[in-house]
């Protein structure tokens, strides 16, 4: 019987198999696969099978006590797919489980999967995710057993069968050409993102999309600025994905001639007439008396009370700085592309809205990074602007600072605004115009 305390929504696999199948999840604990119930890395997600034959069952059970627990291992890992299959119509035919092997489908329909001719997949209805959409549980049945020995499978990545998954698929296109030739320049004033920024303004602009506010989702720096605008995008200008990738991959002569003046002029334009550089509150009062990490978030909050947009984004604003500051000072090319790609993927895969980082319990390192960093820099109630003092504030002593992280300020990230240079033109006229 279910309580009223039982969970309705599932932040996690393991989560959902603690309270209804205790017996399973016993067995991926005490054989440390919880692990294996996380989406991995290269894929869309992770589809887990539950096993309702008893002997089954038991065959898993009994291996996972016996001297050979590797052989319940190698079970447990061919129950679980690499991927996100939300409906049983979306498994196709290169369906692959953690094994690296190939699972064969022999048909398809609205409510079932037939395996062979008699293993039946029905999707288990009261797993519901938390906040993710990436993660699906199915029951099943009929007599035999996946193998263990079917033959290795080429991995193909596949795109996600969600509503909205056109858009989805072109951000994510776009946002991996980015990372892929901004590892080839990096260190580069005129980067690829400083363009790409560029062109979504021009295209927001242009287009003259007002629903939400842009000001909302502007960061202090190329990289901030390029995922914040994805996440306005992806509300109200989601063609904008497919438009920049069109222009990049034309390789338009104008495209080289965008630079970083260029990038902070058109964004002196978006912005508008902003020289409030007055903070809510003085500097020396919004740390005064804080006397470790357990009072930041407190402090923190009394000065955004329920804005929880505006916090979420100058919360990502720092974590952008910060990781940028850690890839530009890496030793070697490689950890800088390394400690790059790390932030890359957090920032499309896990940080997709300004409100994920709330999400997150009470942590002394994390609270110390973002939220310790955030009370003592200028970020702090951040308003986009074009230009900037190069006074730094000064990091009190009463406030803990966590080891090798800087003061992020806005002055050393953003350029007063020069004039353009007019000429070019290409399909892309209209956002090519001013080049």
């Amino acid at each position: 019987m279910t309580s009223k305390n039982s969970l309705k929504k599932y932040c996690s696999l393991s989560k959902y198999l603690e309270q209804n199948d205790k017996e399973l999840y016993s067995v991926f604990e005490n054989l440390c696969g919880i692990s294996l119930l996380r989406p991995q890395r290269d894929s869309t997600g992770v589809t887990m099978l539950i096993p309702k034959e008893k002997a089954y069952r038991q065959k898993i059970i009994n291996a996972a006590y016996s001297t050979s627990p590797e052989v319940a291992t190698a079970m447990l890992k061919s129950l679980v797919l690499r991927d996100y299959y939300p409906t049983p119509s979306s498994f196709g035919t290169s369906v692959v489980n953690l094994l690296g092997q190939k699972v064969s489908i022999d048909e398809t329909s609205d409510t079932l999967v037939k395996l062979d001719k008699t293993l039946t997949l029905s999707q288990d209805k009261k797993f519901v995710p938390l906040n993710r959409d990436n993660m699906a549980v199915y029951f099943l049945t009929g007599k035999g057993e996946i193998s263990t020995a079917n033959p290795m499978a080429t991995i193909v990545k596949k795109s996600t069968k969600t509503g909205g998954a056109a858009s989805s698929s072109e951000k994510k296109d776009l946002q991996k050409y980015l990372e892929d030739i901004y590892v080839t320049e990096m260190g580069k004033v005129d980067n690829i993102y400083v363009k790409k920024v560029y062109f979504q303004l021009k295209f927001l602009t242009d287009n003259k999309v007002e629903k939400y506010d842009i000001n909302d989702y502007l960061g202090n720096d190329e990289f901030s600025d390029s995922f914040l605008l994805d996440m306005y995008c992806e509300l109200c200008a989601k063609g904008c994905f497919k438009t920049l990738l069109k222009l990049f991959q034309s390789n338009d002569e104008g495209i080289a001639s965008v630079t970083k003046e260029k990038y902070t002029l058109i964004k002196s334009q978006t912005i508008g007439s902003n020289e409030n550089t007055i903070l809510p509150d003085a500097y020396n009062n919004r740390v005064n008396g804080i006397q470790g990490p357990m009072d930041i978030r407190e402090r923190i909050h009394k000065y955004y009370g329920d804005d929880t947009q505006s916090l979420g984004k100058d919360l990502f604003i720092v974590f952008s700085n910060i990781n940028r500051d850690l890839w530009k000072t890496e030793p070697t090319a490689e950890d800088k592309i390394t400690s790059f790609r790390n932030y890359a993927y957090l920032a499309s895969k896990v940080y997709t809205c300004c409100g994920d980082l709330l999400k997150s319990e009470f942590d002394i390192a994390r609270d110390l990074t973002l939220y310790g960093n955030l009370l003592k820099s200028d970020v702090f109630k951040f308003t986009p602007k074009a230009s900037f003092t190069d006074e730094l504030l000064p990091i009190p002593a009463t406030l803990p600072s966590p080891l090798d992280m800087k003061l992020y300020s806005l002055s050393g990230f953003i350029n007063r605004p020069t004039n353009s240079v007019s000429g070019g033109s290409s399909e892309y006229a209209y956002l090519l115009k001013d080049l």
